[in-house]
């Protein structure tokens, strides 16, 4: 919350922040927070019912919608709640000012819902890498790094991996990160008894980064859907720094932040067989990738750039 006169500028306000719970207790605790500090500015990360009954008739605030993803989308049939839907539709067509951290789902809310004032902030690296560190790995050692939950695209390397040890080819593949799938991934491994699959689980920034950093290529599978489209992965940072080759999908922000520097094919198992095959025949090789790696000062001073437009009108 952003507190200060109606004629203040935003380098004389005082910056305030408090976390609730979206429970019932916490929405009143929050309303009634909102009405003791009167502040200038409501900002609202991902809102959906909780934050709309936060501000539910107070409009003598300016209100933030700030989207880094859109797991209320249309498609998504896990949003099964309809007063969910409502509220982030409010949010959408309501707020004064509407950022998100992907140009497709700016384009999307303009689409849908005509709003063709979202200010598009593009995210930014929480990681700062020099490039120095490396590890060594088995030669042409293929590296994934990131989340390893069920609703996910991983399991499309394992199952690549199935494909190519039936046609007598096993290259080195490392799967790091951690979550509710990957102790299912782990028996898909031993079921399947790819020797050349391994899991790390989490890694420290350092250990992770020279992990990419001495990979032959990187893999990330990621579906074409709205909600990918609507979001930006961590890991594309996190891969164009390592300067490896990347065989991924060209879906929403990976295209955006990598261009025509990395390798696309679909998303399913028989591509990635392939592209993995192709990068086997090809020598190591280090790959500058167009990725700008905004820092969270540039995401700050971009959100007040908009605010500065608002408040001239």
């Amino acid at each position: 919350m952003l507190q200060g006169p109606p004629d203040s500028s935003l380098t004389d306000a005082k910056f305030k922040v408090h976390y609730f719970s979206s429970s019932k207790r916490q929405v009143f605790t929050a309303r009634r927070l909102v009405r003791r500090i009167l502040p200038t500015h409501v900002h609202f990360l991902n809102p959906m019912l909780a934050a709309r009954a936060t501000v539910l008739g107070e409009r003598r605030h300016l209100i933030i919608g700030d989207w880094e993803d859109w797991h209320t989308n249309p498609e998504n049939p896990s949003i099964r709640n309809p007063f969910q839907r409502q509220a982030d539709r409010w949010f959408i067509k309501n707020a004064d000012i509407v950022t998100t951290c992907s140009l497709s789902l700016a384009q999307e809310f303009n689409r849908r819902y005509f709003r063709n004032d979202v200010c598009y902030i593009p995210y930014a690296s929480t990681l700062g890498y020099t490039g120095a560190s490396s590890i060594s790995l088995p030669s042409k050692t293929f590296v994934f790094m990131g989340s390893i939950r069920p609703h996910w695209n991983h399991r499309t390397i394992l199952e690549a991996a199935v494909l190519l040890k039936a046609a007598g080819v096993q290259p080195s593949i490392i799967m790091i990160g951690d979550g509710a799938d990957r102790a299912p991934c782990e028996q898909f491994v031993r079921h399947n008894r790819l020797s050349n699959v391994s899991f790390t689980g989490r890694l420290d920034d350092e250990t992770m980064m020279a992990h990419l950093r001495s990979a032959h290529a990187l893999l990330f599978p990621i579906e074409d859907n709205l909600l990918n489209r609507s979001r930006c992965p961590f890991k594309v940072f996190h891969y164009a720094l390592a300067r490896r080759p990347i065989i991924t999908s060209a879906v929403g922000e990976v295209l955006q932040h990598l261009g025509d520097r990395a390798y696309y094919v679909p998303t399913d198992a028989q591509s990635f067989a392939k592209a993995i095959l192709h990068h086997l025949s090809i020598p190591p090789q280090d790959i500058d990738y167009p990725c700008n790696c905004s820092s969270w000062d540039d995401r700050s001073q971009a959100l007040a750039d908009a605010l500065e437009k608002h408040a001239i009108g």
